[in-house]
């Protein structure tokens, strides 16, 4: 899924939620070396806190022409001020699949907003939740983990409002930004092992939050992922594949295929905990490679991880362990936050961008004389060629007459450079004069490793001065 609205990205697929009654049979294990985990929140600390949101009383729906008023019970907020009264719609940021999307300020307090617009032809999912009332799929999903205690590495949604066509959210708005994709390139297209090690401990407690609240993310990937560029902060977005979190298998797909798990692709369901996992070992994968391991699904069944030369040994043992091909064998969250490779000491996001403040101006000043000698180059490269056109012109054009006029004898050789020179001189303006000419193919004739040239040049130089200099 592309990534959320709050930074100006659109969403682009469809929620796709069964209305299964039951569940399928566990795959079965096979154990390749590590812990065994078939289950996120298998430690003690792990479970969800009792005041923390639960599924008891949670009722999940089909309803595609809007919320149902069945037993009188709508989400509290629909009978707030309206959506017109409430918000001002400003700049255009983006659209996808799911609609447009417009930054917006709080008629209040001018306060600055991200507004999301979901057609209801693709929000027909309705959860309802005790003291809420009936909402969206994505709007519920959101509340669930959006409700105290927050968790300050997820996308906050801060209310929703229904019309005749759509939904309309409204998220916080996050400036400046850019998602993990954007960041990797502005970045060179990877990330130091140090740098992936502070944004994934925060995308674990993000994910982990998620699982307490019983809800399943279902597309992490870079593209999902912000991060503010002022303090570093990332925050997970996009619920729009989102589901109930559950023990069983889920039998159908949503998200995007290329960090899907090889199980999907085998047996057509995946557990939540270790389709999670792989999302996570994917991604960090791309973040510190600067590529995605897999790009069908033959490549993600094979499993080969194409590690380029750089990437630290305990990096690789995390991620092959994260991308076991049995899901049994993967780890938990947590246990991949107590993963050796995390408990190394590196640079901080903070100290990395300190470090590159202090040198900013000097930086700064070696970019602008790289900028400037290349534009130098460019165009002295532009002239050359240029020159060297204008001669291949007149060279055909002397060609030309030579055919048209049979009874003179074609030169070809060093007696003809003087005439082309001549109109190259006039070709190419006054200012061209005879020795700035004859400089300018000197200097492209040194550039050129052609030996044949040289001796060409070098047997006219006396003929071409002395034609030149006599006009």
């Amino acid at each position: 899924m592309a990534p959320d609205v709050a930074i100006g990205q659109a969403t682009g697929h469809k929620p796709q939620i069964s209305m299964r009654q039951g569940c399928s049979k566990k795959l079965q294990p096979n154990s390749e070396g590590h812990t065994k985990s078939s289950r996120l929140c298998e430690e003690e600390e792990d479970k969800p806190p009792q005041e923390e949101p639960g599924h008891q009383g949670l009722k999940r729906s089909r309803q595609k022409a809007g919320l149902s008023t069945k037993g009188g019970r709508r989400a509290k907020r629909q009978h707030r001020a309206t959506f017109e009264e409430s918000y001002m719609e400003q700049h255009f940021l983006g659209e996808g699949g799911f609609g447009s999307v417009f930054a917006g300020i709080r008629i209040e307090d001018q306060m600055p907003v991200a507004i999301k617009y979901i057609s209801k032809d693709r929000a027909e999912e309705t959860l309802e939740i005790p003291g809420q009332g009936t909402l969206p799929l994505e709007v519920a999903l959101m509340s669930m983990v959006n409700a105290a205690p927050h968790c300050s590495n997820i996308l906050r949604l801060l209310e929703w409002f229904e019309q005749p066509s759509q939904f309309v959210l409204i998220l916080e708005l996050l400036e400046p930004c850019q998602d993990l994709a954007e960041f990797c390139e502005a970045q060179g297209g990877s990330l130091d092992e140090n740098v992936t090690r502070e944004v994934m401990k925060q995308l674990l407690r993000a994910l982990r939050h998620c699982e307490k609240r019983g809800v399943l993310h279902r597309d992490v990937k870079p593209e999902n992922v912000l991060i503010l560029t002022d303090s570093h902060t990332v925050k997970l977005i996009d619920f729009g594949c989102g589901d109930l979190l559950q023990d069983c298998p889920y039998d159908y797909f949503a998200g995007t295929f290329q960090y899907a798990p090889p199980e999907w692709f085998l047996h057509s369901e995946y557990t939540a905990g270790p389709a999670t996992v792989w999302s996570v070992g994917v991604t960090m994968f791309r973040l510190v490679c600067g590529f995605a391991p897999f790009t069908s699904s033959r490549q993600i069944i094979q499993g080969h991880l194409p590690f380029p030369q750089g990437p630290s040994a305990e990096f690789q043992d995390l991620i092959r362990w994260c991308l076991k091909e049995n899901p049994e064998d993967r780890p938990t969250l947590k246990q991949i936050r107590r993963h050796r490779w995390f408990q190394r000491r590196g640079v901080s996001l903070n100290s990395v961008k300190s470090s590159r403040n202090l040198g900013s101006e000097a930086h700064v000043r070696r970019l602008q004389k790289e900028r400037d000698e290349l534009e130098q180059r460019l165009t002295d490269l532009r002239k050359a060629w240029s020159f060297l056109s204008d001669l291949t012109k007149l060279h055909r054009s002397y060609l030309q007459h030579c055919n048209t006029h049979p009874d003179e004898e074609p030169v070809y050789g060093p007696s003809c450079m003087p005439a082309l020179l001549l109109e190259a001189r006039g070709t190419l303006g006054a200012e061209h004069q005879p020795k700035t000419v004859h400089e300018k193919l000197q200097q492209i004739l040194d550039q050129a490793d052609n030996k044949l040239l040289h001796e060409y040049f070098n047997t006219s130089v006396p003929r071409i001065h002395h034609t030149m200099e006599s006009n």
